[in-house]
């Protein structure tokens, strides 16, 4: 939804304004702009996040196999 809105105003400022599309003087595109980078950074983090949860998991689970559920081999 707020992707629609950024849209929308860059389309309204576009045409009120005679602005080109990827102005800097239209809010619009600044803001729009800055969404694309936010959900760039959140991707790659949450690519990475799921990287280290792997990798714990796969450290955690064949070492909790040896115990047979117990702490004392």
């Amino acid at each position: 939804m707020v992707d629609n809105l950024a849209t929308d105003c860059q389309f309204a400022t576009q045409i009120e304004a005679g602005i080109p599309e990827d102005d800097h003087r239209n809010p619009a595109v600044i803001a729009d702009l800055v969404g694309d980078n936010v959900g760039d950074c959140v991707g790659s983090m949450a690519d990475v996040f799921e990287s280290i949860a792997a990798e714990i998991i796969g450290f955690v689970l064949p070492r909790a196999s040896l115990f047979n559920g117990t702490l004392h081999p």
